[in-house]
């Protein structure tokens, strides 16, 4: 361990990385973009977090997706081709547990982010994605996510 003072040790990189929560490591979402650059971001973040970023080019590609696999987290750029976000939830509201859906914004407008919160229990991710942003919203969301499936199957479990 490196030596900081007489009375703090802080362990090395390997250790505090090894130290993160099992919660952090299961962490997966779907981006929604067809642009490059929302992916390159989005996926330096979720690396550093040891989080996993799976993508689509368009609503019809996250659709698809979904029908394959499911994740609880959906990243969605409202410019993206073959319907927008709020088609995409109304598709995925039907499922037992809906993901928590995320807009990318370029500005932080609070009338879009309260129709986010409302119809998609999500909210913005605003440009330039900023680290400790995005890390905080993902792992609030991601927390919320599994909180109510777990709800969910305690309930199922009781009838």
């Amino acid at each position: 361990m490196k030596k900081t003072n007489d009375m703090t040790r802080t362990p090395p990189p390997q250790t505090r990385h090894a130290l993160k929560s099992s919660i952090d490591r299961n962490v997966r979402a779907l981006l929604v973009s067809p642009f490059d650059d929302d992916a390159e971001a989005l996926k330096q973040i979720f690396g550093q977090n040891d989080w996993d970023l799976d993508e689509a080019n368009s609503c019809k590609e996250a659709l698809d997706y979904f029908t394959r696999d499911r994740v609880p987290i959906v990243i969605c750029n409202p410019a993206s081709p073959h319907g927008g976000w709020k088609e995409l939830v109304s598709h995925l509201a039907p499922l037992p547990q809906p993901p928590r859906v995320f807009v990318i914004s370029d500005v932080a407008d609070q009338s879009l982010a309260l129709e986010v919160a409302e119809q998609a229990q999500g909210n913005l991710l605003c440009k330039p994605f900023d680290h400790e942003d995005v890390s905080r919203r993902i792992r609030s969301a991601w927390l919320a996510w599994k909180r109510t499936s777990e709800q969910s199957v305690r309930t199922a479990e009781q009838a």
